[in-house]
């Protein structure tokens, strides 16, 4: 798998009102983070993450994460 390539974790409809806002909490697993590394093994690297949170892949919120060793 490319590791850059964007994967669909944690969907979750959300209704929001029309002119309202709402919190909405998310927790990622390492297994939503990991893949199969070039020695066939699958696991987690440190890195940057991209984040994107919206109603599909061309709208919404974006942002970053890093996962340090």
């Amino acid at each position: 798998m490319n590791r850059d390539a964007g994967q669909l974790r944690g969907v979750r409809r959300v209704p929001i009102a029309a002119g309202k806002t709402t919190a909405v909490q998310f927790d990622l697993s390492t297994d939503d983070l990991g893949f199969y590394r070039d020695d066939h093994h699958r696991g987690v690297e440190p890195g940057r993450f991209m984040l994107w949170v919206g109603p599909d892949a061309d709208h919404g919120l974006e942002g970053e994460f890093e996962i340090v060793p």
